[in-house]
């Protein structure tokens, strides 16, 4: 049992002289040497000290308490001793007295702590002991925290501890108080509540996001609930977990992770340095995903894979910063082509994953569209026709200087041709093996040489309507 002692006779201070004045004060080369003693009255928050010169015989006692700089004006001086501070904070005492006709100064820093209280979280240990966590960046410092465990129980936890523990002797909910005293037994602080229940369900930590920042780093974004220490794990070919040796405390943080291999997908996890917390505060697995690129002659060729297995996930394909496709049935290892490609222009890709928790994104891979998907010839191509044999626009015909060298493919949103025609004359009638298709944009590429054997290429989309 821990018994406290609270003081209520005048705490003597430190005294303080000459040394710790401001060099801000004008003049303070023509006043001799004072000593100034700080007495506490009363410590905690507001605090009321006295204040007195330790010198003997010394007359006409003014004190400023709260010095901010500039002249001591007359106004400012108070001849009472006695000041209480109602907010926190560090104050500059200034005293001035004389003593045989000589004007002497002390001064003093008293500092005025906050009676806050401390922020703390809960955990349940595997072992069924019972941990109060102290956050690193705590709103008012103490020399020391108490915790009543709510069982008749009182620890005593220093300053500069993160955590203290306990175990129960009775299966039940109990409330928990933590508090903060400047020193023993003086100045308590305000409590901080807790309730514990032993079906209480922690809070795990998650991976939020997880992108190739590039071809040997991953990054991640990690929420960390109980801002307890947990370390990325990298999951090894055997399908165990090694630390990666990076850490963190923060209950939000990023951080960059080592990739071994680029070109295959990485999975991580977050799991407790804390032994307490171990098999219990785990995050779930997240996986990179890798996209590659790869430049055809007539189009640009995708192709992902991710061991990403978090279910309700979504997998996009973004080009150029919008959505493109959506291939969440393709699965988690495809190849798609593009051949929609603009002349001279450069267009980026990244695969993107989003679940239920997280977001994952590839790193960006681009290619600049050749010079020869560009023609100087004037072609007249339909955005859209209507299959529907009422005589007008039933057909994708493409009109203008077409020469013989002529060749005209279309695609389906998998990039697998439906119709191929090397004749000017024909023209696409919406079918694909005799089968009518369904309203949509469909991909083409019209390739041609002129007269001067050049090649040129161009590149679109038809709207089917129905």
């Amino acid at each position: 049992m821990v018994i406290f002692i609270f003081l209520t006779s005048l705490q003597l201070g430190a005294s303080y002289g000459y040394a710790q004045c401001p060099s801000t004060i004008p003049d303070l080369f023509t006043y001799g040497t004072g000593t100034t003693a700080v007495i506490d009255i009363e410590e905690c928050l507001p605090r009321k000290i006295k204040a007195r010169p330790t010198l003997e015989g010394v007359t006409n006692v003014r004190t400023i308490f709260d010095y901010q700089g500039g002249p001591l004006r007359p106004e400012n001086l108070k001849t009472d001793s006695i000041h209480t501070y109602t907010r926190p904070g560090t104050y500059t005492l200034v005293q001035l007295s004389e003593k045989e006709g000589v004007k002497l100064i002390g001064c003093a820093k008293v500092v005025v702590n906050d009676t806050l209280s401390p922020k703390v979280r809960l955990s349940a240990c595997t072992d069924g002991t019972v941990q109060v966590l102290f956050d690193a960046n705590q709103p008012s410092q103490y020399y020391a925290y108490w915790v009543d465990w709510g069982d008749g129980t009182i620890s005593e936890v220093p300053g500069s501890h993160k955590t203290t523990s306990h175990r129960y002797s009775n299966n039940r909910s109990y409330t928990i108080a933590a508090w903060g005293v400047q020193r023993l037994g003086m100045c308590k602080g305000s409590m901080a509540f807790l309730q514990y229940s032993p079906s209480q369900p922690i809070a795990p930590p998650l991976i939020k996001e997880l992108s190739t920042a590039s071809s040997t780093q991953a990054e991640l974004v990690i929420e960390n609930p109980l801002a307890t220490e947990v370390t990325v794990m990298l999951e090894r070919p055997d399908g165990t977990f090694a630390s990666t040796g990076v850490k963190t405390r923060r209950e939000k943080d990023q951080v960059k992770v080592s990739v071994t291999n680029a070109l295959e997908s990485t999975c991580f996890r977050l799991e407790a340095s804390d032994a307490c917390l171990a098999g219990t505060y785990q995050s779930e697995v997240v996986c990179t995903a890798v996209l590659d690129l790869t430049e055809q002659p007539e189009h640009t060729q995708l192709s992902w894979q991710t061991r990403q297995a978090a279910t309700n996930q979504r997998m996009e394909l973004m080009k150029d910063g919008a959505l493109w496709k959506e291939v969440t049935s393709a699965g988690a290892t495809r190849t798609v082509d593009d051949t929609d490609l603009s002349c001279g222009k450069e267009h980026c890709y990244q695969l993107r994953i989003v679940s239920s928790t997280s977001i994952i994104t590839s790193s960006i891979r681009c290619r600049r569209t050749p010079t020869s998907f560009c023609s100087t010839s004037t072609l007249y191509i339909p955005e859209a026709f209507s299959p529907n044999n009422d005589g007008v626009n039933d057909y994708f015909e493409i009109k203008g200087e077409l020469p013989a060298d002529f060749h005209l493919s279309v695609y389906n949103q998998w990039g697998t041709i439906i119709y191929h025609s090397t004749n000017p004359a024909n023209s696409w009638d919406g079918k694909s093996q005799d089968t009518p298709l369904p309203p949509g944009q469909y991909p083409y590429v019209i390739r041609i040489r002129d007269a001067k054997g050049n090649d040129y290429r161009r590149t679109g989309t038809v709207l089917i309507i129905k």
